[in-house]
């Protein structure tokens, strides 16, 4: 399964026990101040960027290790809503000339993965969070639709085992050659999140354009 954060759970309560300490550890910083304790003050100080510096270490460590993924036509990328996982395929890719460049009506499926959730959940329904659609040429340059309803679109709510196909439209300028298709999360807080394909140089998962016609 490819995963915009893999071990969700795990990544998730680390970066909140993290926030917890370094609320802790400023609090008592704080208090020391006030009370002229310097000695303890020093000590959080010190766990405290020793703390900083380990959960940096392993943010970048997780993040050299990773390498990105090009998945086929309907093959599935999943989004962790927490407590269940939302998936995006390609379905259907066409291009054709225009007059100022090129144009690219990607039709794309967003599920409610009903396999990721626990039975006590129950049927009701959710609204995917917000996600961007980029397509994205040879250089990494990403090109977004015009069309301002796209993201209202891809925020219908679902109920478990539901679908819907939204079709995106791209004008790409003359010259630009696009391959690759993006689905990207929102950057707060994701970018903090070990293993998160929004953390600082983390490698991405992109779906392959292949139009069928043209």
């Amino acid at each position: 399964m490819n995963v915009d954060l893999p071990f969700a759970p795990v990544s998730i309560l680390f970066f909140l026990a993290s926030c917890m300490a370094v609320v802790a550890c400023f609090a008592i910083i704080v208090y020391a101040r006030l009370t002229q304790n310097p000695r303890l003050a020093r000590v959080f100080a010190i766990l405290l960027a020793g703390g900083l510096g380990v959960y940096t270490i392993l943010l970048l460590g997780v993040t050299l290790a990773s390498h990105d993924r090009l998945l086929g036509r309907g093959e599935e990328k999943h989004f962790c809503e927490v407590d269940c996982h939302i998936a995006y395929s390609v379905t259907d890719v066409k291009s054709q000339p225009a007059a100022d460049g090129s144009t690219y009506i990607v039709t794309l499926q967003t599920r409610f993965d009903q396999a990721t959730i626990d039975p006590r959940r129950g049927n009701g329904v959710l609204q995917p969070s917000p996600h961007f659609v980029f397509l994205v040429d040879a250089g990494g340059r990403r090109f977004c639709s015009a069309d301002g309803e796209v993201r209202r679109r891809m925020r219908e709510p679902l109920r478990p085992g539901e679908s819907y196909l939204t079709k995106i439209e791209f004008t790409l300028p003359p010259g630009v050659s696009v391959s690759r298709l993006l689905v990207a999360g929102e950057q707060w807080p994701n970018w903090l999140l070990i293993g998160h394909e929004n953390s600082p140089w983390h490698k991405k998962t992109y779906f392959r354009l292949t139009p069928s016609s043209t």
